[in-house]
């Protein structure tokens, strides 16, 4: 799954590539997988500042902040709020 957001990432998809982010989000979730979604997540807010998508990187930032409050970093994952 981290391959295919990747990929949608680096081909300038669009909105795709962000929304693929938030589709997998409970993937990451259910399975622990937290450091993946961060890195996802990341990948995705790259895209989305990259194409100026304000919508895009509002759902980057609250899907970092989960993973990042997952891995247990609450300051950082509070900045992304």
């Amino acid at each position: 799954m981290r391959a295919l957001v990747d990929w949608s990432v680096d081909v300038e998809a669009g909105p795709l590539g962000w929304q693929l982010v938030t589709t997998t989000l409970p993937f990451y979730q259910r399975n622990g997988l937290f450091r993946d979604w961060l890195a996802v997540a990341s990948s995705g807010l790259k895209a989305t500042e990259r194409a100026g998508d304000q919508a895009g990187q509002a759902h980057m930032h609250r899907c970092l902040a989960g993973a990042l409050y997952h891995l247990g970093d609450h300051g950082q994952a509070r900045d992304h709020l």
